[in-house]
Parts: structure tokens; sequence; C-alpha cells
């Protein structure tokens, strides 16, 4: 070992802590060492070096691969660090590696794969030509049984397997004709000899072959794929079957098992029938396949998780769940993998014509096996029972990944895809509840299991069956004894809510109760019957998964108690007697389980809440309020938490009276003043949460705002505006103040400083640094909000001059703004540098510069309802640096950003606005607004004789060219476009009508259940205004989910206007004037035929 290996050696051994020194100086040491040309080879030597410690050698091999990606290619290396090492210093590299591929240390084989492959992706095929044939040399020379020991065959044939896995990840489609013909035969001899080759190797032939078949799939081209994969395939796929259906099964086999069943999914669906083609016995055959495979998995699955205590040694002996079992690899084998590949098949299979109608004859028995697998695991049970946090974590199909929420997903895609799913569906009833009373007669202790997964089967189709069992469906009468579901209530439900030591059993009886009670049928659950239940569920004698499983299911309910209770003119006492209870225990959860349940707990607060506001909600106030002032400081980090706690808040202030909301503004204001005035010590989520609290108190305080928030809380916020540089604080603190000038703009005028300034001067102020050019872009958004609403709020003779100040501001800052995303950012035009006519919605800059430009520009909209001669006047008076006026760059800008604007108000004022100003530039012939022109639709000056494709480089180097068309005229093109966008919203809801309809009531014609959800697999409720529950309809008053009520227009008579009947009325009039053809000649297809659609112009 020469000098500089051994200073490697020693800095490596400093580093892992071998030897003491400094590591950091090590660090630094192997830095400096890089710009040695024998640095490379220094590394591959010590990585291949037997004789060295293997912590050293791991660290050299892994050292090695870094440097490969920083040094080996200046051209290639996405990070490339000079120096680049000569080809002789290259080709050191790579035979010392090859050499050493079947080191006797499995770690260093490893992390020599990885070195190899990392060379490969820059070397290999131009510079590397045999690195390919090497491989397959040294796993044909295992296959032919040479003179090796086998601990070398072993150490040989890993080495190049996992070179080769790494290898095949990284081959193009172009290789793929070269490199198949080489790989794929000793592949298939390593995955057809069991007995010369262990699981792990065959596994990893299996990934080779995977990757290769994907690669060759992405071609396209079936022909490709029979000569280059298809053909060496063929002979073996008989051989995987039988391995696959051989009674032969245990543990370690499993992971190559679920790589041959991946490969078998991938060429069944998109292959279809290669593998029935030359499978023995065909579609038949392998369907049969199929089935034999599923019962196997089921019982080894069953035997190895579900009843784990009492294993059967066939399936794993006395191991334990929770130890780590490795293969020959050393890899993990964790079973639950073949199970997720085997439904991943049967879902592929399902999903495909061809093998549906096959699939469907297995279909009840498919169903039984796949209920079986979604017994709970005893791992699963014990962690449950210890921790409430894992049981929820567990629940969120959204955020977990579990064999129970898998055989859902494939269950429910089942109900979509078979027409005779209720059928598989009835006849898996009738086995499992039979079965779980065998069980129980014969003592077995896990009897609950097969019980428990009835229910939460019952519970997740209840729409199904329903529906059938009311329409007296042929399928499920055919099914053997049909289920019938008021006898499920008596013999099975009510009992196992009973059944207090068992409490999971407990928890899918709840589940399935509080979905058969939303549909009312005779001898069914009543939904008034459900409070008593729920409230029972919660009390602290119960489990604690019963509990928090109670929670999420008020939650989901809350709604449709509330609808009970509004069609009746007084609320039923038989839900409302329990809403105390039920809150209190809510808050009793909250305060025992902390942040696991915070969302959970808050949504159903705020379901609660909303059954009976104006009896309970208004009694609980005073202890409502209390709960949240204790609980803000709990759902600041989150926005989704933030908005239900919001929402509850609204709902406590909207139901009561002058003197509850005085109590509920008391109890808020010290801590929202402690938050405001110590805010510099504060982290910025809680000032930004205690100003959306404000906004909520602020909105509510009426007839008069409370004095305090005029003398204390006023004054905080400007100041915060005026001097955070936080964007999020201060568009949250112009929120407030946007609140201010909505509900009590007299008062700011009344209040006054000691030095005589009122307060609308201070919102002048915050207002004038928002529009500063200089500040950040996120400003301007709350700048143009602030401006909309001192104009609408203010009278003009108590702006007095400041309204010009404030629309030239306005301007100025508009001007700072890139327009054209295109552009760098030293040439980025402006509006005052944009060429006439020069701009397209596309090419518009987005992100947060988008949401200033649109919220500066709606100032000018906001004015354009009101007084558009004005505005057209203003405008015209404003030049730009070239002394032109700046009307038309501002009338372009707002035509680009008109499809932009998304918020109820926004589109409503928009829609007006132009509508308007459209009709007084008619009205009046005003030539300022006649003369302009702007983009219209993109110019296709293909000739019809070239019928050659437009290459993507083509594409994007040709400049896109758009008709120039009169200003009026592209008003009314965005015109006709917001109608067609009402017109397609109507569309949606009316399908969205007809879906939650067949939800309700049952499944579409083929069973579908989409809209169905488990209770305990809710994902938390990102909306909280919307609607969270899997099965309830939508209230017809809520608040909308992701519309948000704008205090300046919340109560402005634009809110009420039907925009659509507006629209027809304006297109209406304007077709009967005589020069309707000047706006006609430039209609588009898909513009005729929206106006076609409302009756303004007929079909031709």
């Amino acid at each position: 070992m020469d000098a500089t290996a051994e200073s490697v050696a020693s800095a490596f051994a400093v580093v892992l802590g071998q030897e003491q020194g400094d590591r950091r100086l090590a660090e630094q040491r192997l830095t400096a060492l890089e710009v040695l040309d024998s640095y490379p080879i220094v590394l591959a030597n010590l990585t291949t070096n037997e004789q060295v410690a293997v912590g050293i050698r791991q660290l050299a091999a892994i050292t090695l691969k870094q440097y490969v990606y920083n040094h080996w290619s200046e051209t290639e290396c996405p990070n490339f660090k000079p120096p680049q090492p000569s080809d002789e210093v290259k080709l050191q590299v790579r035979i010392r590696l090859l050499h050493s591929l079947g080191d006797p240390v499995r770690l260093i084989r490893t992390a020599i794969a990885q070195s190899i492959t990392a060379v490969a992706q820059y070397d290999w095929p131009d510079n590397w030509p045999n690195l390919l044939g090497e491989l397959t040399r040294m796993l044909d020379e295992v296959a032919m049984g040479t003179d090796l020991s086998p601990e070398q065959s072993k150490a040989i044939t890993h080495g190049a397997m996992q070179a080769l896995v790494g290898l095949s990840a990284e081959v193009s489609d172009l290789d793929i004709p070269q490199i198949t013909p080489v790989l794929i035969p000793s592949l298939v001899r390593i995955l057809c000899d069991g007995q010369r080759f262990g699981d792990a190797t065959r596994r990893n032939a299996v990934s080779v072959v995977s990757n290769l078949v994907n690669t060759t799939l992405a071609l396209n081209d079936k022909s490709i794929f029979y000569a280059s994969v298809g053909c060496h395939l063929r002979p073996c796929i008989n051989s995987l079957i039988a391995g696959l259906t051989s009674t032969d099964h245990s543990l370690e086999e499993s992971a190559f098992e679920s790589e041959v069943i991946q490969l078998l999914t991938t060429l069944c669906v998109e292959m279809h029938g290669f593998v029935s083609s030359h499978l023995d016995g065909g579609l038949p055959g392998l369907t049969t396949a199929l089935w034999q495979i599923l019962q196997r998995v089921t019982n080894f699955y069953v035997q190895l998780k579900v009843f784990s205590r009492r294993r059967d040694p066939s399936c794993g002996g006395q191991l334990s769940e929770d130890e780590d079992v490795v293969d020959s690899d050393g890899e993990s084998i964790e079973y639950d993998n073949l199970v997720y590949s085997l439904l991943e098949f049967l879902n592929g299979l399902a999903s495909t014509k061809r093998y549906r109608s096959k699939l469907g004859s297995y279909l009840p028995d498919v169903s039984y096996q796949l209920a079986r697998l979604l017994q709970l695991p005893d791992s699963t049970i014990r962690r449950w029972s210890s921790s409430v946090a894992e049981f929820l974590e567990d629940s969120q199909d959204a955020l977990s990944c579990s064999v129970r929420l898998s055989v859902l997903d494939v269950m429910k895609k089942f109900s979509e895809l078979f027409p005779g799913w209720s059928f598989g569906l009835n006849k898996t009833l009738n086995q499992l509840f039979s079965t779980a009373e065998l069980q129980h007669s014969r003592g077995d202790p896990d009897w609950w299991k097969l019980l428990e997964v009835a229910l939460l089967l019952v519970g997740t189709f209840s729409s199904c069956l329903v529906r059938h069992q009311a329409a007296g469906a042929p399928d499920v009468e055919t099914a053997g004894i049909p289920i019938q579901l008021d006898a499920i209530c008596g013999r099975y439900l009510l009992p196992s809510l009973r059944q207090s030591d068992l409490p999971f059993l407990k928890v899918a009886a709840l589940h399935c109760i509080a979905r058969l009670s939303i549909h009312d049928y005779p001898g069914g659950p009543r939904l008034e019957d459900l409070p008593a239940v729920l409230a029972d569920a919660l009390s602290q004698s119960q489990p604690s998964v019963l509990r928090v499983a109670s929670v999420k299911a008020l939650g989901s309910v809350g709604s449709r108690l509330r609808q009970v209770c509004a069609a009746v003119s007084t609320p039923m006492s038989a839900i409302t007697q329990h809403l105390p209870n039920l809150v209190a225990s809510v808050v009793d959860c909250l305060s025992s389980f902390g942040e696991p349940i915070l969302d959970d707990g808050l949504y159903a607060l705020y379901a609660v809440l909303r059954i009976d506001p104006q009896g309970f909600t208004l009694s609980a106030q005073s202890q409502v309020t209390a709960i949240l002032v204790d609980l803000f400081k709990h759902c600041l980090s989150v926005a989704s938490t933030l908005s239900v706690y919001l929402d509850i808040l609204h709902t406590i202030q909207e139901t009561g009276n002058q003197s509850s909301s005085e109590a509920l503004e008391q109890a808020f204001l010290p801590m929202l003043l402690t938050c405001l005035e110590q805010q510099d010590t504060l982290e910025s989520v809680v000032v930004e949460a205690a100003m959306q609290v404000l906004c909520v108190l602020i909105r509510g305080s009426t007839p008069t705002l409370n004095s305090i928030f005029m003398q204390r809380i006023f004054p905080a916020v400007v100041h915060i505006a005026i001097t955070s540089s936080d964007s999020i604080i201060i568009s949250r603190s112009c929120e407030v103040l946007r609140c201010y000038l909505a509900v009590g703009v007299d008062r700011v005028l009344e209040w006054h400083d000691d030095e005589g300034n009122n307060g609308i001067g201070y919102i002048l102020h915050v207002t004038s640094r928002l529009l500063d050019p200089s500040g950040p872009a996120e400003w301007a958004t709350a700048a143009g909000r602030l401006v909309c609403a001192l104009l609408l709020r203010v009278q003009t003779e108590q702006l007095r001059e400041n309204s010009d100040l404030l629309l030239r501001g306005t301007l100025a800052r508009l001007s700072t703004l890139p327009l054209i995303s295109s552009e760098t950012a030293g040439s980025t035009r402006t509006l005052y540098t944009l060429d006439d006519g020069a701009i397209n919605t596309s090419d518009l800059v987005a992100g947060s510069v988008g949401g200033a430009r649109q919220s500066l520009v709606f100032v000018f909209i906001v004015l354009c309802r009101l007084q558009p001669q004005a505005v057209i006047d203003f405008l015209s008076s404003v030049p730009d640096p070239l002394g032109q006026p700046v009307m038309a760059k501002v009338m372009r800008l707002w035509c680009a950003c008109q499809p932009f604007y998304f918020a109820s108000h926004e589109i409503r004022v928009s829609v007006l606005a132009l509508s308007n100003l459209l009709l007084h530039a008619i009205k009046s012939g005003d030539t300022r607004l006649m003369q302009i022109t702007t983009t219209g639709e993109e110019i296709d000056d293909d000739s019809s004789n070239n019928v050659a494709a437009r290459t993507r480089n083509k594409q994007s180097s040709k400049p896109k060219v758009y008709l120039q068309i009169p200003l009026l005229v592209k008003m009314y093109k965005l015109l006709i476009h917001e109608l067609a966008k009402i017109l397609e919203e109507e569309e949606d809801d009316n399908e969205g009508e007809e879906e939650d309809t067949d939800t309700e009531y049952g499944d579409d014609e083929n069973g579908s259940h989409t809209g169905e959800r488990l209770d305990t697999d809710e994902s938390t409720h990102d909306e909280p205004t919307a609607n969270p529950s899997p099965y309830a309809e939508s209230d017809d008053d809520s608040d909308g989910g992701l519309e948000v009520d704008d205090p300046i227009f919340s109560n402005d008579p634009v809110m009420t206007v039907d925009i659509k009947e507006h629209l027809c009325e304006l297109f209406r009039t304007l077709s009967q004037q005589p020069f309707y053809n000047e706006f006609s000649r430039y209609h588009t297809g898909s513009e005729l035929a929206v106006l076609q659609q409302v009756g303004v112009l007929s079909f031709s």
C-alpha cells in the first residue's frame, strides 16, 4: 500500500471512528486528494483489497461511487467537478471492480455492484462494451457447474445479479435489441433452476427481466417485444406458474414470488394474451392458477399474521411476527409484499375485459378469500391497543398502507366492474357469519375476527345491500340464503356493540350501524337513535379505540342529523337531548388523546354545533368558547386544522345575540392582544392565526365594534402592517383592515390618535407602503385588495385627493411587475414597455407575480362596474413614459387576466364590469376604446397541403402568431367564455347530483360504490367547510368548501345577480343590433355552440 493509499485509509479510519483524530480535518484531506489522477484507482484498490477492514472497504466503495458521479465525465455529470480522470485510470477502475464482483463479503459485493452501475451510466456501452458479456459469463459459469466452491458460486452470482439489477434500471429503449439476446437467456436459466439458485438470486433475476420488459413495452411495438423479450420468456411461463401454484411454500420464497406476480401482472395487462396463449390450459388455466395462488397465499397469511399466537410450524414455526426475516442476500422479507402483488394482479385482471369474464365465475370464492385477508393481524391489534395514534394513522387511507386497506380498495373496484358483485358479496357475508358462529361455538378465541370483517363489509357496502334488498334483486336471491339486514342488526350488530371485551368488534359494529342508520329501511337502525349510541361509545368507560372511532363517526353523520332536525318544525328531542353529552365527550377525547384526534375532534364539534344552532348551540356558547380559547395554541401549525377551528368560532358567533357576542369577544381579546403586541417574540404562525381569528370576530361584531377593537387592536394591526417584513403576516393584517372597513368604516373614520390622525389615514399609510414599487410582489396582492376596499367603502369626498393617488399608485406598482414569462429577468417587459397588442394569456408570468397583477388590475375592474366613464377618462389622462395614454395597455392586461379570476365575487364583478364597459362603449361610441386592438385566437399558418407533422422542436422554435381583434370583440368573447364556464359547471353539478342519488340509494347498474368510504378509513378533513361524510348529502347552506366569503362583497348586490341570465340577456340584446355582424364574424365554433345552447342564436 503506497503513501496515498495509506493516507486515504487513515482518513477513512478517522471518519469511521476506528482511529482518533479530527473527523472534519480527515474529510478535508480526502477532498484535497480528489485532485490526484490516481485517486479513483486508490479507492478501487482499497475496495477490492480483502486484507483491509470491511468498514474501510465499504466506505471506499461509497466514496468511489460519489467520485464517479462528480468527476467521471465533464459533459455528462450533472454536478461535474474537475478533474476528470484519464481513460487509462477509468480502464483500471473498471477492471478492478469487475474482477472483485465475487468478493466473499456480501456488503462489499453490493457496494462494488453499485459502483459498477455508476460507472456504466457513463462508460457503457461505448467504453465498456464487454460489461454485459462478462456479467453473463459469470452467471453461465455457475449454471454450468464449473470448479467453483458453493461459497464462490453464491458470491459470484450475487455480485453479478446485483450489478445487473442496477444496470437494467438504466437501460434505454434503444439498447433493448442489443442486450436482450445476451441477457435474457441466462436470466431464464436462473429463473427455471430452483435447485441450483436460491430464492434471492431468482428474485433479482425476475427484477432484471421486469426492468427490461417495462423498457421494451415503453416502445409500444409488439413486434419488438416478441423478438427481443417474448421469445425468451415463452418457455418459462409454465414453470413460473407451476412454482406459484405449488403446495410447497415458505416465507423465504415470498419475495421471489412477489416479483414473479408483478412480472405476470405487467405481461397480462400490457400484452393481452401473451401469458394465457403460452400457458397450458390457456385463459381458463390462468384463472384457475390465480385462484389456487390466492387460496394458498390467503391461508399462509392468515396463519402467519392473523393467528400468529398459534401458528402452524409450516408457516414459520415459532418465529415472532416482529422478528426480521432475511433472505440469502441479507434482504428483509415481508410477506405483506406478496399479498400486495397478488392484489395488484387481481385488480389488473379485473380491469382488463379479456380476463374479467373468466374471473367472474370465481367471484364469490375470490370475495370470501379477500374477506379473510381483512382480518386484523395480532400485531396490529397490539399496536392499536397500545396507541390511539397508531390506530388513527393506520385508518387514514390517504396516508397509510396496509393489507386491510388494499383489500378494501380491490373489493370496491370489483363492485364497480362486476355486475354480479352483490351475489358474491351476499355469499361472502353468509359464509363469514356462519363461520364466525361455528368458531364461537367451538370456543375459538379468534372467532370475532371474521364477524368483525362481516360487519365492516356490511357498513362499507351498505347502500348496495339496502338497494338490492329493497328491489329484491334476483342476483341476491340466488346467493344461497339472502342477506336480511334487519336480521343482521338483531343477531349480530347489536350484540356486538355489547361485547365489552372485544373493542375492535365494537368499532366495526359502530361503523356498521352508523352506515346503516342513514338508510331508512324497515327494521334497520334509525338515524335519530344514533346519537344515543355515539354518546355511549364516547363515554370514558369505553376502550380508547372505540372512543376515537366514535369521534370520527360523529363528524361524518353530523350533517345528516342536522337535516333530520331541520326537516321538522321543532328539533327532535331524541337527537338534541344527547348533544351536551356528545360535546362533553368529544372535549374529553381531545384532552385525553391530544394531537392525533385534534382534526377529527374539531370537526365533530363543528358537526354537533350545527345540528341545533338556535337551541343547544346558543346555550353552549360559553362552554364552547372556553374550549376554543384553550385549543387555540394547538390549532396553528396545519391550515386545515385552523380552518375547522375558525368554522367553529364562526358558528358560535353567528348563532349568538349581542350579549353573547360581547362575551365571546371578551374571552378572546386578551389572548389576541398578547399575540399582536408581542408579535416580535412569537412565531409567525401564532400571529397569523390571531389575525384570522380577528377577522371572524370583527365581521361578527354588529351593530357596532367593541371599543377595544378600535382603541387597542386597530393600532396594533396597523403597526404590524407597517413594520413587518413577513408577506403572509402583512397579507393577514390587510385582511383585518378590510374587515374593519367592511363592518365599521364609520368607527374607523371617527377614531383618532393623539395627533388627530384618523383611522383611514393609517390605512392609507399601509397602502402606500404596500404599493411601493421596490417592495416584494406579494405585497402588491394585499395592496390591490386594500385599495378596492378603500374605494368601495369610503366616500370620495372623504378620500379627497387620495382617490387619485391610490389609482396612480396602483398603476405605478402594476407597471413594475414583469409580464412575459418567457423572457429573462434582465429583459422582462412590463406594462409600460409592452408592444401594442403583444400580450396573450398563456405568456403571462404566474405565481405570486400573477396574483399581484390580478389584484391590482381588479381595482380598475371594480371601478368599471360602477363608473366606466370615469375610469376611461382617468386612464386616458395618465401617460406612460412615452407620453401615450396607459388605457390601452391596462385594457389589454385586463383581458389577459380575466380567465384567472376564480373567486365568486371576482367573477361576478368582472363579468358585470365587462358588460358595463362594452355597452358603454357601444352606446357612447368612444373612439378611445374603439381604436384599441388586442390578441385573439392563435393563427395556424400551416399550409393545408403540408401534411407533415410538426415536431416538438419545430413547434417550440416557431413563434406563435395571434389574430389581432378589436378590444370590444375581445371583451365580447371573454363574456361568452364566462357563460360557457357557467354552463359547464351546471352540467357538472347535475352529474354530481345524479351520482349523489346513486350513492344514497345504492350503486350504479354495475354496483359501483365509488362514493363510499369507511368511517374508520376517512382521511383528515382537508376542507373544513365541505361535508366530509362519505355518504351524507351536501348541505344546501354549507360554506361551499373552497369558496371564501369576502367581507367587502358579502353584502354587495352583485352577489345576488343571476350571472347566467344577465349574460344571456346581454347577448340577446346585442344579437338584435345592426352592428352585431362586427362581433359575429369573429365567432369560433365553440362560441357559436354556447350561444346556440342558450337560445341566443338558432341552429343553422
